[in-house]
């Protein structure tokens, strides 16, 4: 699996808030159902509840993605399909990880570790390079933690030592071919 880059995006707090707004959540239940054209009750049958409970789930769970990045906040976008929590990483949260990276370099599979960018990426880091992984950048509330080990996930930083205020992140994209080792293998 090789690595893609994710350039930092910004966005700009819309004046005109052109974005629709989602209705109050309200407790409801299938027998409850209003219809919106008619303002009064219909008889809905569970399966349409149940859709509508899945769809009213699924603005919820987008909702606190939006909380964890809000419009003017800068932000990394990894494609990771099967890791959805990686989609936006808060770039002031993916700083403070770069900062707060361990110095030392080890050589078997611990990180960081020496970055030797291969493929070649177009990095705006100087060479030497360390690699390091990121986690996802917390909810709101929530205090931001950095890589300790275990299961790395998909996003790397790649930085120089020397000046960590300039870095790059990259992610592990499953839908493009990895290399292959010494051995044969991807």
């Amino acid at each position: 699996m090789s690595l893609s880059l994710s350039r930092l995006q910004t966005r700009g707090s819309a004046s005109n808030n052109s974005r629709p707004t989602t209705p109050p959540n309200a407790p409801m239940t299938w027998a409850s159902v209003v219809s919106p054209r008619a303002g009064r009750p219909v008889n809905h049958s569970e399966k349409s509840f149940v859709s509508r409970v899945a769809r009213q789930e699924e603005a919820d769970i987008e909702a606190e993605r939006a909380q964890r990045r809000k419009s003017h906040d800068s932000y990394y976008s990894a494609h990771c399909e099967d890791e959805p929590q990686y989609d936006h990483l808060n770039a002031a949260d993916i700083r403070r990880q770069v900062r707060q990276a361990p110095s030392e370099h080890y050589s078997r599979g611990l990180c960081p570790h020496e970055y030797g960018n291969k493929p070649p990426l177009p990095l705006q880091a100087e060479p030497r390079w360390s690699e390091f992984p990121m986690k996802p950048s917390p909810s709101k509330g929530e205090r931001g933690n950095n890589y300790t080990g275990g299961n790395p996930g998909p996003v790397r930083a790649i930085y120089n030592d020397d000046n960590r205020e300039v870095f790059d992140v990259a992610y592990h994209d499953k839908t493009r071919p990895g290399r292959k080792s010494k051995n044969g293998k991807s």
